[in-house]
């Protein structure tokens, strides 16, 4: 594989590099290789020529794809290993460009990425479970520099990471184009997550994950070492803590080779109590179906069930030295240690049982899950469990695990064994099932929920002794009164009674509440600002999301924004955000928030882009709001998105953006991509066709205008011709009108279009009119015959001219030949032979003129013109005939 490879193109005297970035094809063979040379324009070259180019060795690590061996090049470049004048943003987009070929190519792409240690690029769309697999595979074995000495470690033709063949990425071992996980065929990932249980919408199905990779040959004595593994890794290399995070962000039941990646780093996973806790967590899924995964399990997981004389005999047991039996009974005996006691694993873990249990006794709140569980704090865990709603992941019978599980039960509704609950437990639930309020419930606001509907009924009674000890609760109590006066219309003691228990109350929740309330009955009243007010006054003192709610729908104009994006603030519910942010639009696009863009709305839009939107519509509509009126925030935005739709839409318009507020022919063909992208989906977004009616009209803009380098657009439109978007009749407008821009340059220059540019952008398109020319209607065939003629004519005009510039230099070169004295044989071979050179280069000139001649036949060029030009090209073959006979060469 040719791309990614860097070689010298200078001399000894002056290097020069070159950065191979693609390839053409002729049918099923390449015949010329596109090189960065200078600039950011490639430049071609042909396959027998470039493949005889020294090339130079990378000291990067081994890469496997075509896209890899370029990142490769960029960074050895900026590491200081070579100098050279390319364009790293175009090297760049070409790497994007090869790795988005299908998704082997993709994968091979994000391998090596980790590989080279760069950042995961979003444009791969892989979902995130597959890129954070290759993430974690990169820090479990990291890559290490290749070193001269061996040319295909740096990536180049060849290059084999820990195997690969053509332009596929292999994890362990991989054929074709198709990334490995750790063992893949074709495009399809391999390993990378069980049977039944892969990622579900982002893990493709070609080769669907399965769960029958190879374990490797990790041992069942010990503990794993990581055999099987791609070999142990480099000693003193990684980050553990990194890789069991990376693992946490897999579906809990995928991709069972995380256990290969944790085998080789089981020292350090049982130095630190929670990266163990957490390694055995993930684990934990494929201890029934994996060998290696119970081997691992149990190296991980402590022994909470033996007691410390049966660890102690264990250790004596497989010790067996007077010294250590003496630590056994001196332990057993609560005696004292002997000074110059052993250490071994038995009287380590016994240090770790006894630093846990002092710990969960001095603090039980702070001690860690796995202290608790090794010293056999049930309640603690059982008491946690319920805070967190997990008791039904509790083991055994123990009491606290009994009565956490009733009171769950009673919280939900469902029937509870009374002798579950412990006796205090009984006594406050015989309160909140009766209408008397006792100390202890109105000492617990966690409790007041249960009474709630008791109070709003007018059931429930709070006497004085109870309102003096918790005034809180009383106060409490009488919102349900205020409920009742609002449910019965009379406002205006609602708002009397609301008003005192929000200037009574020093309980925030109870006095926001109170403010909401009272603000309510006023605006009933008709009284809209002392309702917002009190509203305002509400979200000061405990600021909630319904109050946030109530004070958007009291409030009126611009105001109305800041509370609605008070309510995206607070909300925690996607639904309820979505409604602020739609609120919010309808109100500014109705023009009800007055002139400009608030920045409130900016706000909002801002973090509506911030976080995952279900709604296709509402997300597009925000980058739309964005792109129109804060583009230069959103060209450099990390925006949300959810879906392949989503993700492609986001690109497009924030590219899109970036080009809007700094153009430059890059931004240009970033745009080209991402709208190509945009193209490629099923079923294709409506509004596709008119973004690329809009890109096309830039096209032709630029394309009319003088040619700049800065804004040149030829590589965009180079770009979108190489792909199934354009019709027929457009694309070879396009293409012939892009190859006459190149050629008016070059004319001012004083040069001719490249080879290769002359054939892609200006024979090529009317050739193709000639055979495909009964496909379009007679409209088209009209539009695209003129357009062949005007780009074809400011073509022919430009070569011609340069020709008759070129042609000129030749005689005076030949005249200046024939002046030259020849004195012996060598001088007069010498003369013949510059002769010759110059006379072919004459012809090769006409030739070339006579190849635009020939393309304008059937086109409606001008016949002047046309008569011009055959001409000038008789006229120089007639000059090269006649010297050809007279024997001068």
């Amino acid at each position: 594989m040719r791309v990614g490879r860097v070689v010298l193109v200078g001399n000894r005297l002056l290097p020069r590099y070159a950065l191979a970035v693609a390839e053409t094809w002729n049918g099923e063979a390449a015949d010329a290789v596109l090189i960065l040379d200078r600039g950011d324009t490639p430049v071609a070259v042909s396959i027998e020529r470039f493949d005889g180019l020294p090339e130079v060795t990378l000291p990067t690590p081994g890469v496997e794809s075509a896209a890899g061996r370029v990142w490769a090049a960029i960074r050895a470049r900026g590491d200081g290993a070579f100098k050279a004048r390319w364009s790293d943003a175009a090297a760049d987009s070409a790497a994007v460009d090869a790795a988005l070929i299908s998704l082997g190519t993709r994968r091979a792409a994000a391998v090596d990425l980790v590989t080279l240690g760069l950042a995961a690029r979003p444009e791969l769309g892989l979902s995130r479970f597959e890129t954070a697999w290759y993430q974690a595979r990169g820090v479990a074995f990291p890559a290490t520099d290749a070193r001269a000495g061996d040319p295909r470690s740096a990536g180049g033709d060849g290059a084999r990471g820990d195997g690969a063949r053509g332009d596929g990425a292999r994890g362990d071992g991989a054929r074709g184009d198709g990334a490995r996980g750790d063992g893949a065929r074709g495009d399809g990932a391999r390993g990378d997550a069980p049977r039944g249980d892969r990622p579900r919408g982002d893990a493709p199905r070609g080769d669907a994950p399965r769960g029958d990779a190879p374990r490797g040959d990790a041992p069942r004595g010990d503990r794993p070492r990581g055999d099987g593994a791609r070999g142990d890794r480099p000693r003193g290399v990684g980050d553990p803590r990194r890789l069991v995070r990376l693992l946490q962000e897999l579906p809990s039941g995928g991709y069972p080779d995380r256990v290969r990646l944790l085998m080789p780093w089981l020292d350090e996973l049982c130095a630190d109590p929670r990266l163990r806790g957490a390694a055995a967590e993930l684990v934990a899924p494929f201890v029934n179906a994996s060998e290696d995964a119970q081997a691992l399990a149990a190296a991980l997981m402590a022994s909470p069930d033996l007691e410390i004389l049966g660890t102690l005999g264990a250790y004596v047991g497989v010790a067996g030295t007077g010294a250590e039996a003496a630590v056994a009974a001196a332990i057993a005996g609560g005696g004292r240690l002997p000074d110059d006691a052993p250490r071994g694993p038995a009287l380590a873990e016994l240090d770790r049982h006894a630093t846990a249990l002092a710990r969960c006794l001095a603090d039980p709140g702070a001690a860690g899950d796995d202290e608790l569980r090794l010293v056999g704090f049930v309640a603690e865990r059982a008491r946690r469990a319920y805070l967190a709603g997990t008791t039904n992941d509790l083991d055994g019978d123990h009491e606290a695990v009994r009565h956490y599980r009733a009171l769950a039960a009673y919280l939900a509704g469902e029937p509870v064994d009374a002798g579950d609950l412990r006796p205090a437990a009984r006594a406050v639930i015989a309160q909140l099932d009766g209408q008397v309020a006792g100390a202890e419930v109105a000492a617990d606001p966690s409790a007041w929920p249960r009474l709630w509907a008791a109070a709003v009924e007018g059931r429930l009674v709070a006497d004085a002794r109870i309102r003096a000890d918790r005034p809180g609760f009383g106060h409490w109590v009488d919102l349900g009164a205020v409920h009742r006066f609002l449910r019965d219309a009379d406002w205006a003691r609602a708002a009397a009674d609301a008003d005192r228990i929000a200037a009574e109350s020093d309980l925030a929740p109870v006095r926001a509440e109170a403010l909401n309330l009272a603000a309510y009955a006023w605006w009933q009243l008709g009284r809209a600002d002392d309702a917002v007010r009190r509203l305002d006054e509400a979200l000061a003192v405990h600021p909630v999301e319904g109050v946030a709610v109530n004070a958007a729908l009291v409030a009126d104009g611009p105001a109305v924004l800041p509370y609605l994006a008070r309510v995206m603030g607070l909300t925690k519910s996607p639904t309820v955000r979505a409604g602020a942010l739609n609120r919010a639009i309808d109100l500014w696009t109705a023009g009800m928030c007055g002139s400009g863009y608030p920045a409130a709305l900016a706000a909002m839009v801002r973090g509506g882009l911030a976080v995952p939107q279900a709604d296709n519509d509402l997300h597009r509509t925000l980058l739309t709001l964005s792109f129109r009126n804060d583009r230069a925030w959103l060209a450099s935005a990390s925006v949300v998105a959810t879906g392949p739709l989503q993700e492609r839409t986001a690109r497009y318009v924030q590219r899109r953006a970036a080009y809007e507020t700094r153009p430059s022919k890059v931004s240009l063909r970033a745009v080209t991509v991402a709208l190509i992208g945009v193209w490629r989906l099923h079923p294709r977004p409506a509004w596709a066709v008119a973004e690329l009616n809009w890109l096309v009209e830039v096209f032709e803009r630029l394309l009319d205008a003088p040619f700049d380098p800065a804004t040149n657009p030829v590589p965009a439109v180079e770009t979108l011709l190489g792909t199934e978007v354009l019709d027929l009749a457009p694309s070879l407008i396009l293409g012939v009108r892009a190859g006459a821009h190149l050629a008016r340059e070059a004319e001012r220059r004083g040069r001719s279009l490249p080879a290769e540019t002359e054939r892609k952008l200006v024979l090529t398109p009317v050739r193709m009119f000639r055979l495909r020319r009964d496909e379009l209607d007679e409209q088209d065939r009209k539009a695209v015959s003129a357009a062949l003629a005007a780009g074809l004519e400011a073509a022919t005009g430009a070569i011609v001219n340069v020709t008759v510039t070129r042609n000129q230099q030749l005689v005076r070169r030949w005249r200046q030949l024939e002046m030259e004295p020849v004195q012996d044989y060598a001088d007069g071979r010498r003369v013949v032979a510059q002769r010759r050179y110059v006379l072919d280069r004459f012809d090769g000139h006409v030739r070339r003129c006579r190849a635009y001649l020939k393309a304008m036949d059937g086109l409606p060029v001008n016949e002047g013109f046309v008569r011009h030009v055959r001409d000038a090209i008789d006229g120089w073959t007639g000059i090269s005939s006649r010297v050809r006979r007279s024997g001068a060469v």
